[in-house]
């Protein structure tokens, strides 16, 4: 953990949001947050593509908060970080490492030497008499890896971790065995989904027993639904996400003109992801019979769209609940107003 103050980077394609903050104890105390949007072209698949412009916007939100704090975490999030859970014999380390690179070699049509294996033991047991481990692996392109340490040596912070965001919850969730999400308590033997619906990407996270079981990312976010907006109404991108914000309203059932056809395009976006999903949720139950998904928690950009968590309710048919606040998540008194909807991930990688 973090005793000391760092700051913490969360960089997506619609916005960049920052959290700086430290670990005290089982608590995160969170000190500064805020955001800025994102410069045009300067981000593709969470892989930074102009240096120079993401440098910039990151000193401007720098200088927004006004810190002085040099270290930093970056999270990531990108289809091209792969995720795997593998079950081999139970070694040291170093042999453990050699084995689990060799298991994912003959899943993946992809040159290892490009990139970056990490890897967490989740689980110890046996297996026909002999000691096996289940481990979460990632696989991270180390282009993607040099892009940030680039910006880190452009921006003169010091880096401290370079993290990926389907750990952020999970980090959370594990510093204590009974925390509250919204008041409610949420314990360590329970089963639940976090879903991050951000601009470009979906990312689903199953957790149980305190550990991360699975995740996908899927494409898909709030720009999907400007993107159909737009074609459905013929206007640019801006204009369509505009009308999104003044019309976007999935509570309502009744309306007519130019809030049914943003509130229709809405719908058949969420359709195929509620679709995509209850699939991967589905998935999971098949493969873990003994473990029953108690809730879905969204957060992100896209998940605070009114009404959303009923119509995902609805088609689910599990409870969906916005990530509001956490017991485990302390923040200054001045940031009081502040939801941490947004901010989750970057809460998440002051954690170590």
């Amino acid at each position: 953990m973090f005793k000391r103050k760092v700051i913490s980077f969360d960089i997506g394609s619609k916005n960049i949001k920052l959290v700086e903050g430290k670990c005290d104890g089982d608590k995160v105390i969170v000190t500064n947050m805020d955001m800025i949007e994102t410069p045009k072209n300067s981000m593709n698949d969470g892989s930074i593509v102009d240096i120079n412009l993401i440098a910039e916007a990151v000193r401007k939100l720098i200088d927004k908060v006004s810190t002085r704090t040099k270290n930093v975490v970056f999270t990531s999030q990108s289809t091209s970080i792969i995720t795997r859970t593998v079950e081999i014999p139970w070694a040291k380390e170093k042999d453990m490492k050699s084995m689990i690179k060799y298991d994912i070699e003959q899943y993946l049509p992809i040159d290892l030497n490009e990139y970056i294996i990490k890897h967490k033991v989740i689980d110890e047991f046996q297996k026909e008499e002999v000691k096996m481990v289940r481990a979460n692996v990632v696989v991270y392109p180390k282009k993607m890896a040099k892009a940030y340490w680039s910006l880190v040596e452009e921006l003169e912070l010091k880096p401290m971790a370079l993290e990926v965001s389907l750990s952020a919850m999970e980090k959370i969730l594990s510093s204590k065995d009974i925390i509250t999400i919204n008041e409610k308590d949420y314990q360590k033997e329970d089963t639940i989904a976090i879903v991050d619906i951000g601009s470009d990407e979906i990312e689903m996270n199953i957790i149980a027993n305190g550990n991360l079981e699975f995740t996908r990312v899927l494409m898909g976010g709030g720009a999907y639904i400007d993107s159909s907006i737009s074609n459905e109404l013929s206007v640019d991108m801006d204009v369509a996400e505009e009308k999104k914000i003044i019309f976007g309203d999935l509570t309502l059932d009744n309306f007519s003109g130019e809030k049914q056809i943003v509130n229709e395009a809405m719908k058949n976006v969420i359709d195929r992801w509620n679709s995509e999903i209850l699939r991967m949720l589905d998935y999971f139950k098949n493969k873990n019979k003994d473990k029953q998904i108690k809730k879905v928690y969204v957060h992100g950009g896209t998940s605070q769209i009114p009404g959303l968590c009923q119509y995902m309710k609805n088609s689910l048919g599990i409870s969906v609940e916005l990530i509001k606040n956490i017991s485990t998540v302390s923040l200054d008194k001045k940031l009081e107003d502040k939801d941490i909807t947004n901010y989750i991930n970057a809460i998440g990688s002051i954690i170590m």
